[in-house]
């Protein structure tokens, strides 16, 4: 991103402001705000079809290569009070950002940011999630560590607004867990640990090898799960449907026994095992499966 070179005397050193337009910033909010207006005015509001139209897929379209819906949630918000303060901290952090380190290397940072956020919350919930938290968290981490490198981020991420979205950023576990306030907080902490390893690496040149790793990590690791999620109740049930599909039916009993592991109260699961339990030929254990499912309803 940063692509002067720094030697150890030097790395103390502060770095010239670009001093440009923030033209991304003022269009990432711009469209968020325009995407917000049309789901008020659509029929039905948020719902899956409407948030479909800005490039919203859930986990099987995701798992399925529609992978523009890793990018495109960053900008669709359809709460007031989470548009104006994603609003208010992109325009605070994200224009002295971009001012300070040009627009295309503000625009890698927020795709890597948008990546490994989106991906880090698919990873945990089997939801991108939406709203632009996630690059929020991944300008800021970027800022906080750069600072001493850049005069406009230490004015624009003092002490006071580093504690801020600090304490936020951990408040909003609990709150979260508690069912006070839901929040994707996968998001914000790979989006955060992004921001905060590429600055690491790119910025500040701190130990190198193993902060470009990190970004490595942080953008590969979670994406794993597109593919491969075993600790997934929808990844197992998908799988295990076309493990029946495909005539491998002892594969398919060992997913749905996992499924029902994690989730002893799906009766689509013990109906389904059942029917795997019959072409298998054991008849006992597909009539508990079936009583069972009957009895946890549909």
């Amino acid at each position: 991103m940063i692509d002067e070179t720094t030697t150890n005397d030097a790395r103390s050193g502060e770095l010239p402001d670009r001093d440009g337009q923030p033209w991304l910033t003022a269009t990432l909010i711009a469209a968020s705000l325009g995407i917000f207006l049309a789901l008020q005015q659509a029929a039905g509001g948020p719902t899956h079809e409407n948030l479909a139209t800005f490039g919203v897929r859930d986990a099987r379209e995701l798992r399925g290569g529609a992978w523009e819906g890793l990018f495109a949630p960053v900008v669709v918000h359809y709460q007031l009070l989470h548009l104006a303060f994603n609003a208010y901290w992109l325009w605070y952090l994200g224009s002295a950002c971009e001012r300070a380190i040009g627009t295309w290397r503000f625009a890698l940072l927020v795709l890597g940011a948008a990546f490994a956020s989106t991906t880090a919350e698919f990873a945990l919930s089997d939801s991108t999630g939406v709203g632009a938290s996630g690059v929020l968290y991944g300008i800021f981490g970027f800022v906080w560590i750069a600072r001493p490198r850049y005069e406009r981020f230490r004015l624009a991420a003092d002490d006071r607004v580093v504690r801020l979205l600090l304490i936020w950023l951990f408040a909003c576990i609990p709150l979260t867990y508690l069912g006070l306030l839901p929040v994707a907080n996968g998001a914000h902490f790979g989006g955060f640990l992004f921001g905060a390893a590429a600055a690491a690496c790119f910025v500040r040149r701190i130990r190198v090898p193993l902060t470009a790793a990190a970004c490595v990590v942080l953008l590969s690791a979670p994406a794993v799960s597109l593919v491969w999620a075993p600790w997934s109740v929808l990844w197992l049930s998908d799988e295990a449907v076309e493990a029946s599909l495909d005539g491998d039916y002892q594969r398919a009993l060992e997913l749905y026994d996992a499924v029902i592991e994690r989730r002893p109260d799906h009766p689509w699961a013990y109906g389904n095992r059942a029917q795997v339990h019959d072409i298998l030929g054991d008849d006992a254990a597909a009539r508990a499966d079936r009583e069972e499912a009957e009895r946890l309803g549909p």
